[in-house]
């Protein structure tokens, strides 16, 4: 592997060891940031973000459950529910500041009463919040916005304890401490990341997760393609069970090797369930592809998700290593950035036809 190369998975493996203590600090960031920002009394919540950081409000969700009482919705998108106005909170998070859609949620929200808080690292939006005296959480700058989602998901978590009838601080500390001995043992070559990595190899995964674990799987789908640079796919469950088992049924074993489908399961989730995933998994597998159960350990369900979080990374960089592509590099997206800005995007579509060719082992 090249010296570069080496360089950014390192760099990617310290932003993994320290996810756990960013979101332990994060919340206690987001509880003292909830003392001056917010009223005492609970709020319609609308997260704002796009990559890492919807996938913070999409984590932060599921971690609070249905049984916290709050109304939390997540919006991937420059347009706020029709239904949004005061007293409603809307989260805005960008780590570069410069997330059109979010810059433009910004003002609608402000047009439209809602108390807003802005997560960014710099940028137009922090500028903006600044401006307009618009509470801010500083997520941590100088790394890639996908990594600071610890850090997003610990303040989202600060930001609304106050409204929960019991605080989750003692469950953020607890997950967090677990998350952080394990991932040791995700970080080792023989571990369960670089097995499943070796497995997966070329192969297109298919990640299938029920709804409390789909934020996991959404967040494996982005790690793999932005990592490893491979495209990947996820799926919930049981939704799957009535259109995907077609498209295994009839998959010719020709084609089965260029797929994968993995299954995340967690022990405290969906019993009804499992039946359903033995009987995909066993079909993709005698179809000749490859087909993994993966568990998920944690006594809740934070546990759970920082768990599959960490897992994942993991895995997207012993993937990353194996087709030898540098986890850092996003050029893609830079040049599809500045395609949109241009005055016509067809005559740069050119600069998307030299992508990165990882080398073959």
């Amino acid at each position: 592997m090249a010296a570069a190369h080496r360089i950014d998975h390192d760099r990617m493996r310290s932003f993994l060891r320290a996810l756990p203590d960013q979101v332990h600090a994060g919340f206690h960031a987001g509880v003292a940031l909830a003392a001056s920002a917010l009223s005492r009394k609970p709020a319609p919540v609308c997260v704002v973000g796009m990559g890492g950081s919807g996938m913070a409000g999409d984590l932060a969700n599921g971690a609070l459950g249905s049984r916290s009482g709050l109304s939390l919705e997540v919006v991937r998108g420059p347009v706020l529910p029709p239904t949004l106005q005061e007293p409603a909170v809307v989260v805005l998070s960008s780590h570069s500041g410069e997330t059109w859609e979010v810059l433009r949620a910004y003002e609608e929200a402000g047009r439209r009463g809602a108390t807003r808080i802005v997560f960014a690292a710099g940028g137009q939006l922090r500028a903006r919040a600044e401006d307009d005296r618009v509470p801010i959480f500083h997520l941590p700058p100088r790394q890639p916005p996908r990594t600071a989602v610890g850090s997003a998901l610990g303040g989202i978590l600060g930001l609304l304890d106050a409204w929960l009838p019991v605080s989750n601080a003692d469950r953020v500390a607890r997950a967090a401490g677990r998350v952080r001995r394990r991932g040791l043992r995700f970080a080792e070559s023989r571990g369960p990341a670089a097995v499943l990595a070796r497995a997966v190899d070329r192969r297109t995964p298919i990640i299938y997760a029920e709804a409390d674990l789909l934020p996991i799987a959404r967040r494996w789908r982005a790690d793999i393609e932005e990592n490893a640079k491979r495209l990947a796919i996820f799926d919930e469950m049981p939704e799957a069970f009535h259109h995907a088992i077609v498209g295994w049924d009839a998959l010719p074993r020709s084609e089965a090797a260029r797929w994968g489908a993995i299954f995340l399961r967690w022990s405290g989730t969906g019993r009804p369930v499992d039946r359903g995933r033995v009987y995909m998994e066993r079909l993709a597998r005698s179809r000749g592809a490859l087909a993994r159960t993966v568990p998920l350990p944690g006594d809740d369900l934070l546990e759970c998700l920082l768990h599959g979080v960490v897992l994942g990374g993991y895995v997207s960089l012993f993937l990353s290593e194996r087709l030898q592509s540098p986890p850092l590099a996003t050029d893609a997206i830079d040049r599809f950035k500045t395609a949109l800005r241009a005055p016509d995007v067809r005559p740069r579509v050119a600069c998307l036809a030299a992508p990165y060719r990882p080398r073959r082992p």
